[in-house]
This record gives C-alpha cells, sequence and structure tokens, in this order.
C-alpha cells in the first residue's frame, strides 16, 4: 500500500526595518485548513511539485501573496525545517516557515498583491499579530518557536 505524500505548508515570516511583520487577511473560507475567512496572518502557502523545495515555495509565495518587488530588499532568509502538524483533525499537514527581513528601501504601503484570495492588512508588531482576535492556527506556534528559537537573529 502506497503512503500519501503529505501536504507542505510554508510561511513566510518577514520583518520590515521597524521590527514589523508583513500580514495577510483571508477572504475565503477552507474549511478542510481550518482557515475562515478574515483570519488574519503571516503568508503561508502550499508546496507544489515544480517549486523545487521550501525556498522555491518561499519565492512563488512573493510573487502570489506578498509584492514581487520585496525580492529585491531582501538581503537574506532563514530557513526553519522544523515540521509543525497544527492543522486540527489533519496528520497529513506539516507546516514549517522561513522568516526574512526587508531593508528601509522596500515599499511598505503601496503594496501589490496577485493573488485575491488574501488582502494586505499591513505591518503588525509581533505581539499584535499574536494577540490579534482571528488570527490562523498556525501563526501562535509559529511565532512562538520563532522568538524562542531565533533570538539571535531577531536581536540584530
Amino acid at each position: 500500500m502506497k503512503t500519501q505524500k503529505p501536504l507542505v505548508g510554508i510561511g513566510l515570516v518577514l520583518f520590515n526595518h521597524r521590527g514589523e511583520i508583513f500580514t495577510v487577511r483571508e477572504m475565503n473560507s477552507k474549511p478542510q485548513y481550518s482557515k475562515k475567512a478574515g483570519m488574519i496572518s503571516f503568508p503561508l502557502e502550499t508546496q507544489e511539485d515544480f517549486d523545487d523545495g521550501d525556498f522555491g515555495t518561499v519565492k512563488r509565495l512573493i510573487e502570489e501573496e506578498m509584492d514581487i518587488r520585496f525580492l529585491a530588499f531582501i538581503d537574506s532568509f532563514i530557513e526553519e525545517k522544523t515540521n509543525f502538524r497544527i492543522i486540527p483533525n489533519r496528520s497529513d499537514i506539516i507546516t514549517r516557515y522561513q522568516f526574512a527581513f526587508l531593508n528601509k528601501k522596500a515599499p511598505q504601503n503601496d503594496i501589490i498583491i496577485k493573488d485575491k484570495e488574501i488582502s494586505f492588512v499591513g505591518w503588525l508588531t509581533p505581539v499584535e499579530l499574536f494577540f490579534s482576535n482571528l488570527v490562523r492556527v498556525e501563526v501562535c506556534p509559529i511565532l512562538e518557536h520563532l522568538f524562542k528559537n531565533h533570538h539571535n537573529h531577531l536581536s540584530d
């Protein structure tokens, strides 16, 4: 019997030069992923075979769910390989994340997003995002992990 390949979701926690996180709002509900219209999060994208790994998914995520211009203003990406299983009743879904920092020259407010299933919320502090009323289920565990395990990158 062939085991089914897990679905992999990749998130990008993108910080601006003030330490705020790029956030989006979900426009459509997808109950199979515990996602409701109106939820706020950092962008997350499902990995596709053609993505060529996590960074390929992140690059596509920036092009579709963020602003393609950001690619020119990110100095480096920090990859986290921890596999989170945080979608309720979906042990077949793995979530991973990367984080990165935009430099001061990056666009901040005139954001152009191609994906019509999300809208730009704004730049929220980690605390504002963590305590927002309607956050996606992935947000808090990933932010907790990020600040616990990568504080050396975040304090630079």
